[in-house]
C-alpha cells in the first residue's frame, strides 16, 4: 500500500502494522486485568501486582439480616459507612471485600442428592431463602417428583402432634435439615450470599 505525504509516495503499511499491534497488546492487558478480576472473587488474598486500582479491606462490622423463613444470620461484613470512613481519610476505596460487601447481596441455589441430614454450602449464607426436598409420591396412582419445603426449626411446633413437616436450621455453611416425614431424593437450598469484589469501585 502507499499514501502521499508532502508531494512524496510512502507506504504506509508500517503505521497500519504499529496500529494493529497496539491493539493487541491493549486486549492482551484488559485480558489480564480481567482474569485477575475473577481470580479476586474466589481469592481476595490474591496478590495484586497489576496495580493501586485493586484494594482490599478488612475493616468489617457485624451485621444481622432476619431470614424470610425465619431465625436471623450475623455475619462480619464491610459496611457503605466503613467505606465512607476510608474515603473521607484520603485512603483508597476498596474493591476487594474478604469478608464480604454489605451492599453486594448475590442469589445462590445448590443441589444436593441423595443428600445426608448435614449438609455443607459452597458459601457462608446471610439468609437462607428457602430449603425444599424432592421425592417420589404417588398422584392418582402415578408415581410423580413431589416437592416438599422444609420449615425453619425456630418455627417449628414443639407439640409431636402437629410436626407435619421437615425442618432445617444452619450454622455457618453447615445446613442440619431433618428427614422425619421422608427420605428425600434430593435438597435444593436457596440463599443469598455478599460478594467479595465489586468491579465498579476503584481506586
Amino acid at each position: 500500500m502507499l499514501a502521499l505525504k508532502n508531494g512524496s509516495v510512502e507506504s504506509f503499511v508500517p503505521s497500519a502494522t504499529n496500529l494493529f499491534m497496539l491493539g493487541n497488546r491493549i486486549n492482551a492487558i484488559n485480558e489480564a486485568k480481567e482474569n485477575l478480576e475473577l481470580d479476586l472473587i474466589d481469592n481476595p488474598d490474591l496478590d495484586t501486582s497489576l496495580g493501586s486500582s485493586f484494594v482490599s479491606t478488612t475493616s468489617t462490622q457485624n451485621v444481622t439480616f432476619d431470614s424470610p423463613t425465619g431465625g436471623a444470620i450475623t455475619k462480619a461484613l464491610t459496611t457503605p459507612k466503613q467505606i465512607e470512613k476510608l474515603r473521607k481519610a484520603g485512603a483508597p476505596t476498596p474493591n476487594v471485600f474478604p469478608q464480604g460487601n454489605s451492599s453486594k447481596p448475590v442469589n445462590f441455589t445448590e443441589i444436593f442428592t441423595s443428600p445426608s441430614n448435614s449438609i455443607t454450602l459452597k458459601r457462608s449464607p446471610s439468609v437462607i431463602t428457602s430449603v425444599t426436598g424432592r421425592g417420589e409420591g404417588k398422584v392418582a396412582g402415578e408415581t410423580v417428583t413431589l416437592e416438599f419445603p422444609l420449615f425453619p426449626s425456630a418455627l417449628q411446633s414443639l407439640d409431636i402432634v402437629i410436626k407435619k413437616r421437615d425442618t432445617f436450621s444452619n450454622s455457618g455453611k453447615t445446613v442440619t435439615i431433618t428427614q422425619n416425614m421422608k427420605k428425600y431424593d434430593t435438597v435444593i437450598i436457596r440463599y443469598k450470599s455478599h460478594a467479595s469484589y465489586d468491579a465498579n469501585r476503584k481506586a
